[in-house]
């Protein structure tokens, strides 16, 4: 019965985080240990009017690992992709693909349904969105940036040059990718200039 506490969270990824609407292509890319939490965003998808489809694979062995050529294949025809995987495909040539053809991308990586029954998926994304995206602005508009805790890290990096990123969990244009349900704003900092101690 687990899967009725994730209705709530699943309605939140399908309609506000990936923004889903009636008669759009969407394609869930599943692997076997993922795919319960699959099942519940297909007919939380079927229920808004939207063409769903669901591609099963064999889990991933690691992070970054090329999904099947099948499914890659039909990654380039969806208006709107959402991964729950155990592994991540994110940051591989299938998803390049994806994004170049203008798919909305939702990384949903090690979900399950009670993830998305907990709380986090009971934050307002559209409320933190500005938020996330004026701190990926500021990354891109530093020269350098310092981080420090009250434990005692104090870190400086050159950011001199390098864009800020943004993964709001909301995608809702051609192209766009994110993750949830982290919200998140990053920069990848000039290599060999961070110093300090963490």
């Amino acid at each position: 019965m687990k899967e009725i506490l994730a209705m709530k969270g699943a309605r939140v990824i399908v309609e506000i985080c990936a923004s889903i609407k009636k008669g759009e292509k969407v394609l869930i890319v599943t692997d076997f240990e993922a795919v319960s939490s699959a099942q519940i965003l297909a007919g939380i998808t079927y229920t808004i009017g939207a063409d769903v489809e669901m591609c099963i694979m064999i889990p991933r062995e690691l992070d970054g690992q090329e999904p099947t050529a099948c499914v890659a294949a039909a990654m380039k025809k969806a208006e709107v992709i959402l991964i729950p995987v155990s592994k991540s495909i994110s940051h591989t040539e299938a998803m390049k693909g994806a994004l170049t053809e203008g798919a909305r991308v939702l990384s949903l990586t090690a979900s399950s349904e009670e993830l998305i029954a907990s709380e986090a998926y009971k934050a307002d994304f559209k409320k933190q969105r500005p938020v996330c995206e004026k701190v990926a602005q500021l990354f891109t508009q530093a020269n350098e940036v310092t981080i420090t805790t009250p434990a005692g890290t104090n870190l400086v990096a050159s950011a001199k040059g390098r864009k800020g990123n943004a993964h709001s969990c909301i995608v809702d244009h051609p192209g766009q990718f994110s993750a949830a349900p982290n919200i998140e704003a990053n920069f990848s900092p000039v290599e060999d200039t961070m110093e300090g101690i963490l």
